[in-house]
């Protein structure tokens, strides 16, 4: 049994809210106490306890109700039931949430957007960079709201100027809670330092009366705005707290982004040629709303992926929803290595090319048939055909071929005719010559 079925039984069976001590006497007294393995394998039950209570109290939609009385420790809350449902516990990449933001950046700020990939940074190992690289940067093209009268002025500006040009810099969590929210917040306000503007992206976040007090707080003293998205329902996704804006970007701190980062590199350089070809294809270098229009499509998308333990995207694709893999320009079949035939084909090869060039029913007309490889493949796949060869051998081999998949795979009203015809041919100085030609054909 889990420890938090344990405490919600509890908490359904009191009259009153528990505090955490409360709570684990009372679990010690349940007879699926023993069942437990959660807190049988800690050596400090409390601490398993308040794990539990800390981890099902926060986020949207939390189990347990916390009832303060106006005491801010742990220790001193009280619990109650909140809800029967225990939410269900998806282990996804935090890259999930970058389409949302990408769209809805652009719908809110006109923001274009750049996923900064961490592996191409060039001191990996170095762990100072989960407090230097944003995971996404943007860039608000200020510029293009002006009629070219005024651009050519402010142009001069440079592309630091906020008249030109607003940056933005992004840190995504998949939720924030009680429990890291001090951590993520300042790693937000540490990543976002270089931009105008920065915001803490989160994708579950703890509604809590007083936990959402503590993000104003914090956004007062340092200015990081905080947005929710919500991947159920991106429409739904809103502004929580908004950033407060620095007129002035720390150019030192973009050049060593620049330097660390290709991503940052190739962010910048593209929005200084924003400027000098007012926008243009430029902007389409850049992560942007039509790259992700149908937020329907983009939902099912993610719905209908399964993640790893560690957290790597797989989508589902089911073998009736897919044509397979398109075809190489390099085909690769193995030769038959004791051919009956000096020329004969591998029937496989033959099968791709027949059923990619032809439909059921078609007639398929091989001038040389050789072997009759061809005119078995397709008898397999439902065409009609006509096999031409002069060489008997031929003919004897691809008639054993036929013959024998008649018997075996061949229903009953699919029957060949095999035809030899002998034409005269007369040439200049009324020389004829005779040659024998055999017609193998399927009906």
């Amino acid at each position: 049994m889990k420890l938090v079925e344990l405490i919600m039984e509890v908490l359904e069976n009191s009259e009153s809210p528990l505090k955490q001590g409360e709570i684990l006497s009372s679990i010690q007294k349940h007879f699926k106490y023993n069942d437990c393995k959660e807190i049988k394998k800690v050596q400090v039950p409390l601490s398993a306890v308040a794990r539990c209570l800390t981890k099902y109290s926060g986020g949207s939609n939390p189990v347990f109700g916390i009832y303060f009385e106006g005491k801010p420790k742990i220790s001193q809350k009280r619990f109650f039931l909140k809800t029967k449902n225990i939410p269900e516990v998806k282990i996804i990449p935090e890259s999930t949430l970058h389409p949302y933001l990408v769209k809805f950046v652009y719908g809110r700020f006109n923001v274009f957007c750049k996923t900064i990939n961490a592996l191409k940074t060039a001191k990996q190992k170095d762990k100072i960079g989960k407090w230097t690289n944003p995971d996404i940067v943007g860039v608000n093209p200020i510029i293009l709201n002006l009629n070219p009268l005024f651009q050519k002025e402010v142009e001069k500006l440079g592309m630091l100027s906020t008249k030109v040009m607003q940056f933005y810099s992004f840190e995504l969590k998949l939720k924030i809670d009680k429990s890291n929210l001090i951590e993520s917040y300042f790693q937000a306000v540490s990543n976002s330092s270089w931009a105008n503007l920065g915001y803490l992206v989160v994708g579950d976040l703890d509604t809590d009366a007083v936990f959402l007090s503590n993000l104003t707080r914090l956004n007062n003293g340092y200015g990081i705005g905080v947005i929710k998205l919500d991947i159920n329902d991106p429409s739904k996704s809103e502004i929580i707290v908004s950033a407060r804006e620095k007129e002035v970007v720390d150019i030192n701190f973009m050049n060593f982004l620049s330097e660390m980062n290709r991503d940052f590199y190739e962010f910048i350089e593209i929005s200084g040629k924003i400027i000098t070809t007012k926008g243009g294809k430029n902007l389409y270098k850049l992560e942007y709303f039509r790259k992700f229009t149908s937020l329907t499509k983009m939902v099912k998308n993610i719905q209908q992926s399964e993640w790893s333990k560690n957290g790597v995207p797989r989508k589902k694709i089911y073998a009736d929803e897919k044509d397979g893999k398109k075809i190489q320009d390099i085909i690769e079949f193995k030769d038959l290595q004791n051919p009956i035939y000096p020329t004969e084909k591998n029937l496989d090869l033959l099968k791709l090319l027949i059923s990619s060039s032809s439909n059921k029913n078609s007639v398929v007309l091989d001038c040389f048939c050789g072997s009759g490889t061809t005119l078995k493949a397709a008898q397999d796949l439902g065409r009609k055909w006509i096999g031409i060869d002069k060489s008997k051998e031929a003919i004897n081999i691809a008639l054993q071929r036929l013959t024998l998949s008649q018997k075996t795979l061949m229903p009953e009203d699919h029957e060949f005719e095999y035809l030899e015809q002998i034409h005269s041919i007369k040439i200049q100085n009324n020389i004829t010559f005779k040659s024998e030609n055999e017609l193998l054909q399927f009906n």
